[in-house]
């Protein structure tokens, strides 16, 4: 017969643990007892100061790292922004002007002005000379191109001689027969089926000038707009080039070459129905022509220095078949090599 070990009446002890203390109460000192000669020094309220600190601060912190990180960085920002405002930040002001530069400018790294001799200046973005070794160097410079407007220096450098304004060289405009371009602008009023088109292109190809804008555009510029139509390029490019500062009257001395054929104008009026392809192909065909059998420059580089503008889109110029739209002017074998300048590919 075997007995129990324990009898479920008798009770059971339990250890015995420290009893919690609430936090908003603080823990009772601890007992008296016999002084030591480590603590023989220190008081009681010392003693209890540290008790209180670490039931409160650190025993939170030490079960919460994480905030205690986050309130590390919080109090750090806080501190660098609050300094902040002392601290020396520099500061920098650029300004933007759609004014030319004046001829008298500073470079970017000196306070000496950049001369504006007639002797031949530095490559752009080099140091400046240095006129006397025995001095030490100053900081690079970086030049500004010059402008050609007035300054007030009591020496301004001349404006520069055409030849030098055109760096790529000059350009010959061609002196086509009238039926390339100026009939075509005379019969302004046979160019589409829907009507005349000759107020539209007047004023050089801008057209006439605008009326009723006056709530859009502003009262000062107002002057300025006109109904220009979209198919006006070859003739407003026409008149620029005429009154072009890098044109040439010698066409031995051109680099480039300009024919003032309309081509969009040409075309016009022979899209629509009641033409034939050869009625669209005919006015490029005969300007082609004439500027390879008339004229000795075209064949020295075989066009590749000839330029145009044609007023339409592409759409109007490339036809590949007889019963397509348009002309087939861009895919003739002379137009293969010239520039071609359109509104629209």
């Amino acid at each position: 017969l075997m007995l129990p070990i324990s009898n479920n009446s008798s009770p059971v002890k339990k250890p015995k643990t420290p009893p919690d203390f609430p936090p908003s109460s603080p823990p009772p000192p601890p007992p008296p007892s016999s002084p030591s000669p480590k603590s023989s020094s220190s008081s009681p309220s010392s003693s209890l100061d540290v008790v209180i600190f670490k039931s409160y601060f650190l025993s939170p912190l030490s079960r919460h790292p994480r905030c205690c990180l986050i309130l590390s960085l919080l109090l750090l920002h806080l501190l660098i922004f609050s300094f902040s405002h002392y601290l020396p930040i520099p500061t920098f002001s650029i300004t933007l002007s759609h004014s030319p530069l004046p001829l008298s400018t500073y470079s970017a790294f000196s306070a000496a002005p950049i001369s504006t001799s007639p002797s031949p200046a530095p490559h752009p973005l080099s140091p400046s000379p240095n006129p006397n070794p025995d001095q030490r160097k100053p900081p690079p410079r970086v030049w500004v191109p010059l402008s050609p407007s007035p300054s007030p220096s009591p020496n301004p450098n001349p404006s520069p001689e055409p030849d030098k304004q055109c760096s790529y060289g000059k350009f010959y405009v061609y002196d086509l027969p009238p039926e390339f371009n100026a009939e075509i602008y005379q019969n302004c009023d046979k160019l589409s089926p829907w009507g005349s088109r000759c107020a539209a292109l007047s004023n050089g190809g801008f057209g006439q000038k605008a009326t009723g804008i006056e709530r859009i555009v502003p009262a000062n510029l107002s002057h300025a707009w006109y109904w220009t139509d979209q198919f006006a390029a070859e003739i407003i490019f026409h008149h620029r080039m005429l009154r072009h500062k890098c044109r040439t009257l010698v066409a031995e001395s051109a680099a480039a070459f300009y024919i003032p054929f309309y081509a969009g104008l040409a075309v016009g009026k022979y899209l629509w129905d009641g033409y034939t392809p050869r009625d669209r192909d005919e006015p490029c065909e005969k300007m082609l022509d004439w500027v390879q059998g008339k004229m000795p420059y075209f064949n020295k580089s075989n066009g590749w220095d000839h330029f145009l503008v044609m007023g339409r889109i592409t759409w109007d110029f490339r036809r590949l078949k007889d019963d397509d739209w348009g002309s087939r002017c861009i895919l003739m074998p002379t137009m293969r090599n010239i520039t071609r300048l359109l509104i629209e590919r």
